[in-house]
Order: structure tokens, then C-alpha cells, then sequence
């Protein structure tokens, strides 16, 4: 199965917390989700995560080094991906269709990839991840995303402005898996409009914004273009405004992996068997439990 196909129809609550419009409403309900989580779980988390907090954007040390990324970028290259947004056709990034600008691999094939797993059981970003949860961190996406160029630049889904919302409150980390310039696939996000709570009210639904709307409505937030060396990574709280961009001469690959309370119920997840399981922390086996198993 390929990762995040819908396989049952959303759930009322899911659904509910989508269309909860209100930054207050949903800051109350994810206050009161991580309060019976904590009462539930015992887990040591006490990282500073107050820059992502205030902005919505956190630049982290970087995991990888560039040699370790280039491995999981080849890797990559040689594994075929998908067309998640069209016909959902397999082909290799050296031969992409002309009519494909996105594409994903397998839940599978992505574990497979030479530091996936050491990525994903990282403790210290499950920490952070926690600490900005304020409750123990379910790893609910992990998701390498290549975007082709586009000589007419016509942006498709995630490289419109939007947000996320796969959760009341949910972070991503993200890590540059080959070297992004301007103009070749940047995240540009809008730093604080995670938790401003005086824009229009189409600004907070969850749906694609035209540059105009944003021009218009949105031009106070300092827009953050994100670029770097392959390696580099970040956190992200995607509720914030935020879009991908088309890139102009090159494939980009960038790989998320999203946290969030609890696993997305419209997500398809397969957990594999790990044979270091028994040697992770409970954290992290809370954390990775949708993906590994011992």
C-alpha cells in the first residue's frame, strides 16, 4: 500500500478539527489533549522549543552530515516513486512523466533507506517534538517528497500557501535531502501566523491561498525562504502559512517527519519489524509505534 492513500472515510472528530476555524478553540482542545496524555504517560521531555513557539520556524543543528544525505538522496534516485496527486503511476526521477510535479515513495521503501530509522528513533528530536506538543510526540508522517521542475512554474497543492492541520497542534521537522537554492523548491513560511488570531476569516481554513490573497491580507509576517545545503533541517509548525515552491532546473528532495498527538486516521500506516527495538527508549517506541515494532 502506498503511505497516506485513503482507505476509510474521515472521522467525525477529524473532520471536527479541521473545520475548527478558531486559533483560542483549538489551543483549549490541544491543552486538554496533551493534559490526559501526560496523565496517562510518564515521559521525560523538557526541551526549549520557545523560538518555534513565538515564529512557527526553528533552525535545528543539523542531524546528517552532507555525505549522509547525499546517501539517502541516491538512494532515492534509485527507488521508484509515485504520482500521489494524479494518476498514482510508478516511475524512477530519472525519467519523470512530463506531467508529474510531485512525487513519494513507499512506507516501506522509505524505512528502507540507509538513516531512516535513525532519523525517526532520533530521541532528541522526539524530545523537542514533545516539549512544543507539551505531551508525548506519536511520529504520525514520514514522508520524502521530490518536486520537478517546472519550466512554466504553475504551482500544484503544497506549493500554494496553506496550512496543515493533521492535528489540534502537530510539528514537522524538516531536512533538505540535496542542496535548495532560491528559486529551486524553498519553503517559504510566514513567521508568526501560526498563532495570530486576527486575520480574515478564509485564512484559516484549510484550503490553498492565491499570492494575491496573502499580498493583501497577510503582507505584516516576515516571509522566511528557507534554503541550504543538503543535511540542513529545521522545525516547523505547519499550521503556521506556509507553501513549497516549483523548483526551476532541478529535482528537490525533502524529507518530513511530522508529530502530532495522535496518528492521522485518514493515513494508511504499516508498522515493520525492528531489531533494535527492545534497546529504544519507551519514548520513542510511543513515538515510532505507528512504524516499528519489535
Amino acid at each position: 500500500m502506498f503511505e497516506n492513500w485513503t482507505l476509510k472515510k474521515p472521522t467525525s472528530e477529524f473532520l471536527e478539527q479541521r473545520n475548527c476555524l478558531d486559533i483560542g478553540a483549538r489551543r483549549n482542545m490541544s491543552d486538554e489533549i496533551s493534559k490526559k496524555l501526560n496523565a496517562k504517560y510518564n515521559f521525560d521531555f523538557n526541551e526549549n522549543v520557545e523560538e518555534l513557539k513565538s515564529t512557527g520556524i526553528m533552525i535545528y543543528d543539523s542531524i546528517l552530515s552532507k555525505e549522509e544525505a547525499k546517501v539517502m538522496y541516491d538512494y532515492f534516485v534509485a527507488t521508484k516513486c509515485y504520482d500521489f496527486y494524479g494518476t498514482h503511476e510508478s516511475f524512477y526521477v530519472n525519467d519523470v512523466p512530463s506531467h508529474i510535479k510531485l512525487g513519494r515513495h513507499t512506507i516501506k521503501d522509505n524505512l528502507l533507506c540507509p538513516k531512516m530509522v535513525d532519523l525517526i528513533t532520533n530521541e532528541d528530536i522526539i524530545k523537542k517534538a514533545s516539549s512544543f506538543l507539551g505531551a508525548p510526540a506519536t511520529l504520525s508522517l514520514v514522508l520524502p517528497m521530490w518536486s520537478f521542475p517546472d519550466k512554466e512554474k504553475n504551482p500544484i497543492n503544497m506549493q500554494l500557501f496553506h496550512r496543515d492541520a493533521d492535528d489540534y497542534k502537530f510539528v514537522k521537522f524538516f531536512i533538505l535531502l540535496n542542496d535548495v537554492e532560491l528559486g529551486e523548491g524553498e519553503q517559504v513560511y510566514l513567521k508568526g501566523s501560526n498563532t495570530a488570531n486576527h486575520l480574515p476569516p478564509e485564512l484559516y481554513k484549510i484550503e490553498r491561498y492565491s499570492d494575491q490573497v496573502i499580498d493583501n491580507q497577510a503582507s505584516e509576517f516576515e516571509k522566511a525562504n528557507v534554503i541550504g545545503k543538503a543535511g540542513m533541517n529545521w522545525f516547523a509548525d505547519t499550521y503556521g502559512i506556509h507553501r513549497g515552491t516549483v523548483p526551476s532546473t532541478k529535482p528537490r528532495l525533502l524529507l518530513q517527519l511530522q508529530f502530532s498527538y495522535t496518528p492521522v486516521p485518514i493515513f494508511n500506516y504499516r508498522s515493520h519489524r525492528y531489531s533494535k527495538w527492545s534497546e529504544l527508549s519507551n519514548l520513542v517506541k510511543y513515538s515510532t509505534r505507528m512504524y516499528l515494532r519489535g
